[in-house]
């Protein structure tokens, strides 16, 4: 009896495991998955997540190839990670869902990748990675889609000498300049590097680099103390990470507190260069003043850095203009006139010397005298012998952006106490006007002359606008005053003004010019109530009047019949669209920007094979104001003019 019990359970047990194994799990789906294991499969692994949840479902790695998982219904992502850290090397992990769609996830650089799959819920688009976003931080996850937690590594105590007010986690780099033999020396760096980043790194006699400065872009000044040491040669590294020239006459110093010990920059034709110096002289140049005459100079000094100061000025004592603090005889002195009028001139051309100079010529032309200076951001003063008559003054900058030094620069001509003129020259190659000496001196106002005008509706393109075209040589006008005609005034050259309400305006224009002439021009016109915003607005009651110089028209303007082009919004602050319509495919559609004075800001070419067509732009980089957009097809363009705002 017992042993007939004991073989019937046997039976029962066996048919119960049978049973259970024959059964269907309905509460997930089969997912396959393979391994393509590419040239280092050792180095392969990765996690699948159930995004909602966020529990580990599955792991792997590069050296199994194959296997099956059951997954509910729902998100989930893959984590694949790199050993080595330069990506998976042609290798990839490939999932099928059954009865739905296969994934397959790879990368090709760093440690780390992810990428999505979904069961029963079809593509579940791009994972958010948790990570720090910011390149330049120690922890950067070049993968990251969501910014959080960045490091900065560095020295965190304020009274270190390399304290750094970024760093968030103290790497153990913090130096005191306190031991024996410690120089706290001061560094300073001005790089022009033409809108190339330049670097500069300092190395000791081991080679080791005991400071670096950050990535230097164009015109960057940049200070900071460093802590080195007596007895020591260093290595000054330079470079310009965009090549040549140099640093474009941009330079470095160090100075120990009792001097400079180096100055030096890149030289133009070096994108690398290192030069050794050291603060107490034991290696390298000890730059400074090396001229005995200056007051500034420095007899340790053994490589003249240019930063002598030297009183220039007339040094014979029989002289009018004799100046017994002159060191260095500028050719000025000046003895007095056996005929005509003594006249001095007074000229300051701000920084840059080299570029900037003077002449004066007479009624015919005949230049009388003429000259450059010899001191940067001062004044000197050269006379000359002048009979009564009318002189024109030239101004000259070879660089082209007039005398470099703001409300210090200029030229004042002065006879027996009285001034003749006084002028500046802020922009531009080249400035003239008139003085007379004892006379009344008649301007010549040939090209004295402005014009405004009026440009028609079919011209404008735009509601609630009006346009005044204004084509003046700007090289020839000192100044411009814009009269609105309700009270309101600019002095921009190409201004942009709204009206709070319609009606009748008259709109003056009045230039003042280099030589000293002026004219004036007016306008008058009327904005009614039909004009209406752009498409879907609604009826304004002000509107925008736009000047314009440099209207482009390089190429025929397309004929309306032919083609349609609109922009909305108009104004706008943002993106816009473009709209055209009745293109030839076979022509390439290009679209540019001008701005007001004519200059080109903004130019793509779409290619062909459009007919209708809506182009998006973003124009939020552009400075307030009135721009051009000029849609080319072939030989052929249109234009619409639009507010930036």
């Amino acid at each position: 009896m017992k042993q007939t019990l004991r073989l019937f359970l046997i039976a029962v047990l066996f048919a119960t495991g049978f049973v259970a194994k024959a059964q269907i799990d309905t509460s997930c789906t089969q997912v396959s998955y393979t391994v393509t294991p590419g040239f280092y499969p050792n180095e392969m692994s990765y996690t699948v997540v159930n995004t909602t949840t966020g529990s580990v479902v599955a792991t792997g790695t590069g050296t199994t190839p194959s296997g099956v998982w059951c997954l509910p219904v729902g998100c989930y992502g893959v984590n694949m990670f790199d050993s080595f850290g330069d990506g998976w090397n042609g290798g990839s992990l490939n999932v099928f869902v059954m009865g739905e769609t296969s994934y397959s996830g790879t990368f090709t650089t760093g440690n780390q990748g992810t990428f999505m799959f979904g069961v029963g819920v079809g593509n579940c688009g791009t994972p958010a990675v948790e990570g720090c976003m910011d390149a330049t931080a120690s922890n950067y996850n070049p993968i990251a889609t969501v910014n959080i937690g960045c490091l900065y590594e560095g020295c965190t105590d304020p009274t270190a000498v390399n304290y750094s007010s970024t760093a968030n986690v103290d790497n153990g780099s913090c130096f005191y300049c306190n031991g024996v033999g410690s120089v706290n020396a001061s560094l300073y760096i001005c790089t022009f590097s033409n809108g190339g980043q330049v670097a500069l790194s300092i190395l000791n006699s081991a080679g080791d680099t005991v400071w670096t400065a950050p990535s230097l872009n164009n015109v960057a000044i940049y200070n900071a103390n460093l802590c080195l040491q007596a007895g020591e040669c260093y290595t000054a590294v330079m470079s310009n990470n965009a090549g040549l020239p140099g640093w474009y006459n941009g330079y470095f110093w160090i100075n120990n507190g009792q001097g400079q010990v180096i100055h030096t920059g890149l030289a133009d034709n070096l994108v690398t260069q290192s030069v050794n110096f050291s603060v107490d002289g034991t290696c390298g140049e000890i730059f400074g003043c090396t001229n005995p005459l200056a007051s500034n100079y420095n007899s340790t000094a053994t490589t003249d850095d240019g930063s002598c100061v030297l009183v220039y000025g007339c040094m014979d004592s029989t002289a009018v203009n004799y100046n017994a603090l002159a060191v260095v005889d500028d050719g000025s002195c000046f003895s007095g006139c056996t005929t005509g009028t003594a006249v001095a001139i007074d000229f300051n051309p701000g920084t840059f010397i080299n570029e900037s100079s003077y002449n004066i010529a007479d009624a015919n032309g005949t230049i009388l005298i003429g000259g450059q200076s010899t001191v940067s951001n001062g004044s000197i003063t050269n006379y000359t012998c002048l009979a009564d008559g009318c002189y024109t003054l030239n101004m000259f900058d070879t660089f082209g952006d007039g005398w470099d030094g703001g409300a210090a620069s200029g030229i004042n001509i002065s006879a027996n106490g009285m001034v003749l003129i006084s002028t500046d020259m802020t922009s531009g190659s080249f400035q003239s006007a008139v003085f007379g000496l004892n006379s009344a001196c008649a301007v010549d106002t040939t090209a004295c002359s402005t014009t405004i005008e009026l440009m028609p509706d079919s011209m404008v393109e735009m509601e609630n606008s009006v346009l005044i075209f204004w084509n003046g040589d700007l090289s020839t006008v000192s100044s411009v005053t814009w009269d609105f005609g309700n009270g309101m005034t600019s002095n921009e050259w190409y201004p942009a003004y709204f009206y709070d309400s319609i009606g009748t305006y008259t709109v003056c224009l009045t230039v003042n010019f280099n030589d000293g002439c002026s004219s004036s021009n007016c306008v008058t016109f009327t904005m009614d109530a039909n004009g209406v915003s752009s498409p879907g607005g609604i009826q304004q009651n002000g509107f925008w009047l736009n000047t314009t110089g440099a209207y482009p028209n390089a190429v025929a303007e397309l004929n309306s019949t032919q083609t349609s082009v609109n922009m909305f919004p108009n104004p706008t602050s943002g993106s816009v669209a473009v709209k055209a319509s009745k293109l030839k495919p076979s022509e390439n559609t290009i679209i540019r920007i001008y701005s007001i004075d004519g200059k080109e800001v903004f130019a793509n070419n779409f290619g062909n094979g459009a007919v209708n067509n809506t182009f998006q732009l973003n124009v939020s980089e552009l400075s307030n104001g009135y721009y051009f957009l000029s849609l080319q097809n072939g030989n052929q363009i249109q234009r619409v003019p639009f507010v930036k705002e």
